[in-house]
């Protein structure tokens, strides 16, 4: 009896794949940006998994004592390490910067918004945390320009004839 792999080969056999690329123009301009944008989610990330005491007590937060609570910032700040780190494989490897700028527009952008979501539904926090709304969801927009700006139309355009080799 066949296993299922050697059946769905056989099955679509006849199918033919192109693979999809899609890139970014290359740009210093856009590195320069996605450099920025992971930077800033490396070191907040960093901070925040290392010492979130210190992390939150410059909002004027104490979370001593609060496991759960310690818990979930080091978990966000494993995120924004793991996002940074993403965007930052972007700035070094061509075939990998769309989607890091993908990536630094979404994270920058859902993080921006979730924190307008929680001014309007919770009230106004400290200072500190409506700069980081504003940063964050300035540095989203920039890089959401820089996708449209620097993203290759030609990648998007189907083909429209079959391969030569079909």
């Amino acid at each position: 009896m066949p296993d299922l792999w050697s059946v769905a080969r056989v099955h679509h056999s006849d199918l033919h794949f192109t693979p999809i690329t899609i890139a970014m123009k290359s740009s210093i301009v856009l590195q320069v940006i996605l450099f920025i944008a992971a930077a800033m989610l490396i070191g907040v990330g960093i901070f925040s998994l290392t010492n979130p005491i210190a992390f939150v007590a410059r909002n004027g937060v104490d979370v001593a004592g609060n496991l759960s609570l310690l818990n979930d910032i080091r978990g966000n700040g494993g995120l924004m390490l793991g996002g940074g780190l993403v965007i930052l494989l972007g700035v070094i490897f061509s075939r990998i910067r769309y989607a890091s700028t993908v990536t630094a527009a979404l994270l920058y952008l859902f993080f921006g918004l979730g924190r307008v979501v929680s001014i309007l539904v919770d009230g106004m926090p400290s200072d500190t945390l409506v700069k980081a709304t504003v940063v964050e969801l300035v540095v989203g927009v920039v890089v959401l320009i820089a996708y449209f700006r620097f993203r290759d139309p030609a990648q998007f355009r189907q083909p429209t004839t079959a391969p030569a080799n079909a």
